[in-house]
């Protein structure tokens, strides 16, 4: 049995509910993204490094190395920025916030749990790792008028900081089941950082 598994940062409720309400303000002002891929409040998260589809059988071991990779860093501060339409406004396919604090740190712990994964057999990674939350895919690219950004920006601007910053004090391995309402995760492992 093969088990399609994940490992991302885990986001606060309060830190996915402004990001909730910023995906809802958009999509009020853009009927035609409505019916798009939102992703859904409970499955909010930073994506550290996506392992595809695992045997169960090797899960004990990726269990271990992802402990043994997180102990090495020290928890950081995070601090969610600006919504970017991705690979551009004109024809976007997919909407994210990037991480305007704490984005160095995001992508050493990427690349430590890459480096660690990658002795166990998983493929590097090839593309530069860029921290984000991505709050919605396009079936097709499509416009982004810029509106829709500003609307959902101001949602971030208007909140207290305390809603937008998180603590990062370890990294979770989810596995992820396809359905057709949408993907369900569950947490199978919180790896913690060293302090």
């Amino acid at each position: 049995m093969y088990l399609r598994t994940f490992i991302g940062i885990a986001l606060p409720v309060v830190t996915r509910q402004t990001v909730r309400s910023a995906q809802q303000a958009m999509q009020a002002s853009t009927p035609e993204w409505r019916d798009e891929k939102w992703v859904a409040e409970e499955n909010l998260h930073i994506t550290v490094k996506f392992l595809g589809q695992v045997p169960e059988g090797l899960m004990t071991q990726v269990d271990e190395t992802l402990i043994t990779a997180a102990s090495t860093m020290r928890s950081f501060q995070v601090r969610i920025g600006d919504i970017s339409a991705v690979p551009r406004p004109r024809s976007a396919t997919m909407l994210w916030t990037g991480i305007e604090e704490g984005s160095a740190a995001t992508i050493e712990l990427a690349n430590t749990v890459d480096a660690a994964l990658v002795e166990m057999g998983f493929p590097a990674e090839t593309r530069s790792f860029k921290p984000h939350i991505t709050l919605v895919r396009s079936r097709n690219p499509q416009r982004v008028p810029f509106e829709m950004l500003d609307v959902g920006q101001h949602v971030f601007f208007a909140a207290e900081d305390r809603l937008k910053r998180m603590s990062v004090r370890g990294v979770t391995l989810y596995t992820s089941t396809l359905t057709p309402q949408g993907p369900v995760y569950e947490e199978r492992l919180f790896a913690p950082l060293a302090d």
